[in-house]
C-alpha cells in the first residue's frame, strides 16, 4: 500500500510559489498590454467609421430630401395649372412621405441595432 501513496505523491505536480506565479505574470504581463491596446485601437477606428458612415448617411438622405422636395413642389406647381391631375400629386407625396419614414427609420433605429448585434 504504501508503494501506491508514493505512486500517488510523485504524479501531483507541486502547488505554485508566488514568486513562480510573479515570475509568470511578468513574463505575460507586456503581452496582455499589447492585446489590451490593439482592442483599445480597434474599438477606436469601428468609432471613427461609424461616425463617417453616419455623417455620410445624413448626407445622402439630405441630397435626396432636397431632391424629392424639388420633385414635390414641381408637380404642386403642375397641379395648380391643371396640368396634372390631383391623384397623381397626392399618390406622390404618398409615396415620399413613406421613404421619408424608412429613411427615418434607417437612420434612427437601425444605427442601434448594429450595435446590439455586435456586442
Amino acid at each position: 500500500m504504501s508503494s501506491k501513496e508514493d505512486d500517488k505523491k510523485e504524479s501531483r505536480p507541486e502547488p505554485w510559489k508566488p514568486k513562480e506565479a510573479l515570475s509568470l505574470f511578468e513574463t505575460l504581463k507586456p503581452y496582455a498590454d499589447k492585446l489590451l491596446q490593439y482592442f483599445k485601437e480597434q474599438a477606436e477606428s469601428e468609432h471613427r467609421l461609424a461616425e463617417l458612415a453616419a455623417r455620410q448617411d445624413w448626407r445622402i438622405a439630405t441630397v435626396a430630401l432636397v431632391f424629392l422636395g424639388v420633385i414635390v413642389g414641381a408637380m404642386s406647381t403642375l397641379t395648380f395649372y391643371s396640368k396634372v391631375s390631383g391623384d397623381a400629386l397626392l399618390f406622390l407625396v404618398g409615396t415620399v412621405t413613406g421613404y421619408i419614414f424608412s429613411l427615418i427609420f434607417k437612420l434612427r433605429v437601425r444605427p442601434t441595432s448594429r450595435d446590439e448585434e455586435e456586442e
